[in-house]
């Protein structure tokens, strides 16, 4: 992994327990859908600016053999910095001073720091090319989505998977055993990608009611 992440187990969003704000729910569906595209583009745009800036020859093509060199390494870890930490910045001072997002943004940036992207070009040398790059972001993406989606579904316990059910229309699930994490992603699928399940998407599953005949 390119980059490292620090999860935490406290939840940002308090609900109470048999009663789900869902327009709460969707309002940080969309602010992790938008902090989460942010991140990926800052993190493009931190590393084309530090590739440029270490390891462009005298004809402005792209030399990776240059990233071998301790000071153009440097030299990278600090064109990126330029780019990630106003960006970061940016992101936690957004969120107010006593926002809890703050600190998950604070928590998600940390893994995209100078010392990190030194460590790496100092493993990896001239290997760490963009597409080398762009293979190993997606698994730290996918940690910061998995942090970011706990703080906006975390409060969904059993007791409140049938209203999340009835929302994400699929009551035709068994609300006493369908996973939780089914119906978070039911709901992410809703309110982060407008998408909707029919029951011939759970077709086997154990948790599918059965059909009532007439």
């Amino acid at each position: 992994m390119v980059l490292s992440f620090l999860s935490s187990n406290n939840n940002l969003i308090k609900m109470v327990a048999s009663n789900i704000n869902f327009e709460e729910i969707e309002q940080n569906a969309h602010r992790k859908r938008k902090v989460l595209d942010t991140l990926e583009i800052n993190l493009s745009r931190a590393y084309d600016a530090g590739v440029r800036s270490a390891a462009t020859d005298e004809n402005g093509h792209i030399d990776y053999d240059l990233l071998g060199n301790e000071e153009n390494g440097q030299g990278f870890a600090n064109a990126w910095a330029r780019v990630i930490q106003p960006e970061a910045e940016r992101a936690v001072n957004s969120s107010g001073a006593d926002d809890l997002w703050a600190g998950r943004l604070q928590r998600m940036y940390a893994g995209t720091n100078q010392d990190e992207i030194l460590a790496q070009l100092k493993a990896k040398g001239k290997a760490f090319t963009k597409g080398t790059y762009n293979q190993d972001v997606p698994g730290f993406l996918g940690a910061v989505e998995g942090d970011l989606t706990q703080s906006v579904y975390g409060g969904i316990g059993r007791e409140q998977v049938p209203e999340a059910l009835s929302k994400a229309n699929a009551e035709f699930l068994d609300p006493k055993t369908v996973p939780i994490e089914v119906v978070v992603s039911l709901l992410s699928g809703l309110f982060e990608g407008g998408r909707h399940y029919t029951r011939d998407a759970f077709e086997g599953k154990p948790y599918l009611l059965p059909t009532t005949s007439n």
